[in-house]
């Protein structure tokens, strides 16, 4: 094999093994080249998603926090706050609880665009359920993972408004609020307030340009269009809302494809740039010379005397 190796480099010459392998590092270098634009494209893109997961996901857990929770405590503090609606939980007149859950209604209509009530309930201090009010249909709900918490919690805990974010059997988001009804004192049961808190993620598509959903991923998405599944979580870690986020990044694309097609064209003319350099320069330097003293030394051995020596220079031939 070594002697098959040795023949065929005997046999080639010095110019085309050395501009064999002129072209063996210029490929070498476009394909080092090639692969690291690709590499940090892929990295940029990324890094550009991960910063838009991390500011969709918080500007969303701001909106429940900020806007939906804090608009339904201000409505139950102020259903909560009429004498009549205290006194019907200490009397507990079926009757009279519907009433005051039908005037919490009404004042729900009037009190905020936002605030998307699809029912209320009235329940005593042991949980036993006095009234109900369901104004629309969120799906199946169970509720004894609520309970199952709110029971736990320490008597000054259970005076204090509380906050739960889950989801029906269907997977709709709800929140469910549970406002205690008394006094300081004494406490004569709580006001169970179920909302959407999707009427508070209305207009984030517009604000991120992009498109918002609460539905499943979309199979087969447009080239161009990117599509984020973020789950979102507020209180436990557990994710009780599945935000889908897609928007046009033809944009970003386009870009990423001009600079690699700006950087490779670039790299393809350095290449050849240099290796007409070079080879200007070994043509110059090397296969000019070697061939003046290849005629030199064939005339001297044909005997021809008086022949003119090549210029000498300071290098190794």
């Amino acid at each position: 094999m070594n002697k098959k190796f040795s023949h065929i480099f005997d046999n080639a010459k010095l110019k085309t093994l050395l501009y064999v392998m002129m072209l063996f590092m210029g490929l070498s270098f476009l394909g080092v080249h090639f692969y690291t634009i690709n590499k940090y494209s892929v990295f940029i893109n990324d890094a550009v998603q991960k910063k838009q997961y991390s500011i969709i996901k918080t500007l969303v857990q701001e909106r429940l926090i900020s806007h939906h929770l804090l608009e339904a405590k201000l409505f139950t503090d102020k259903v909560v706050a009429d004498p009549l609606f205290r006194n019907a939980f200490v009397t507990e007149d079926p009757l009279d609880v519907e009433q005051q859950l039908s005037q919490a209604i009404r004042l729900s209509k009037s009190f905020s665009d936002h605030l998307d009530i699809l029912e209320v309930r009235a329940l005593t201090s042991q949980y036993k359920l006095l009234g109900a009010q369901k104004i629309k249909d969120g799906g199946a709900l169970s509720i004894q993972r609520v309970m199952a918490e709110h029971a736990v919690l320490s008597p000054g805990q259970m005076l204090q408004t509380q906050s739960y974010f889950i989801s029906t059997t269907e997977g709709n988001p709800v929140h469910i609020l549970m406002h205690p009804v008394g006094n300081s004192g004494m406490n004569y049961g709580y006001l169970m307030v179920i909302t959407s808190p999707l009427a508070s993620l209305q207009g984030m598509g517009q604000y991120l340009d992009a498109e918002i959903d609460v539905k499943e991923a979309r199979p087969g998405t447009a080239h161009g269009v990117a599509q984020m599944d973020i789950p979102i979580t507020v209180y436990d870690g557990i994710p009780f809302l599945n935000i889908v986020v897609r928007f046009d990044n033809h944009a970003e694309v386009n870009k990423l494809n001009s600079l690699k097609s700006f950087s490779l064209l670039v790299a393809i003319t350095g290449v050849f740039l240099s290796w007409y350099i070079v080879s200007y320069v070994l043509n110059i330097s090397m296969f000019r010379r070697i061939m003046e003293i290849s005629q030199t030394l064939a005339q001297v051995v044909k005997g021809k005397s008086g022949v003119q020596l090549p210029r000498r220079r300071d290098d190794e031939l």
